[in-house]
């Protein structure tokens, strides 16, 4: 069940669209229920009180909306009412996925 209601993140949180969840490992399709939980999304929304961090190029990363980043597997609270949307601190971020 998906709600139409807007979900704006609140101090440091990040609002991700969860990618999906890998169905197959190998030639084995795996039931859903023990299908990983996916551990990376599209960013959707950020707080306000997200700060920029500096990279390993020197330049500032600031995390916005349509990045992808990664996260740890057990991270973040699910939205009630929609399992696809995950809400997450900034600093449970592990990385950004370039294009």
């Amino acid at each position: 069940m998906k709600s139409d209601k807007k979900i704006i993140p609140l101090g440091d949180r990040v609002l991700l669209r969860l990618s999906e969840p890998q169905k197959q490992q190998g030639r084995i399709l795996l039931p859903e229920k023990f299908a990983p939980k996916p551990q990376s999304g599209e960013v959707l929304a950020v707080g306000p009180d997200c700060k920029c961090e500096k990279s390993m190029k020197g330049d500032e990363q600031r995390i916005r909306p349509e990045m992808v980043v990664i996260f740890n597997q057990y991270a973040g609270t699910t939205v009630p009412g929609d399992d696809t949307l995950l809400l997450i601190r900034e600093d449970e971020l592990l990385g950004v996925m370039e294009a």
